[in-house]
């Protein structure tokens, strides 16, 4: 997962020309299908950097879902993720 996350998140402009970084932490639940939903932020330093993590969460490929006694079960996954400039 945090290779795709590392792959496909873009560092947004606005962050990068405001020397914007920091951690952001994000839940979200994995469906009985295995779609993502319920995408929320927890805590995050700007919006910009949430939004842009947000964003790419949304657009995750299934998942596995978790599973009770073999039954497919929705799970709520919360996600830290940090931004840092280099």
């Amino acid at each position: 997962m945090y290779k795709y996350l590392n792959q496909n998140v873009q560092y947004p402009e606005d962050a990068k020309e405001g020397y914007i970084q920091g951690q952001v932490v994000l839940t979200f639940v994995v469906g009985k299908n295995g779609e993502i939903s319920d995408v929320k932020v927890v805590k995050t330093p700007h919006r910009c950097l949430s939004d842009a993590l947000a964003s790419v969460i949304k657009k995750m490929p299934r998942w596995s879902p978790g599973r009770v006694s073999g039954i497919p079960v929705r799970v709520q996954y919360t996600l830290p993720f940090k931004f840092k400039l280099e």
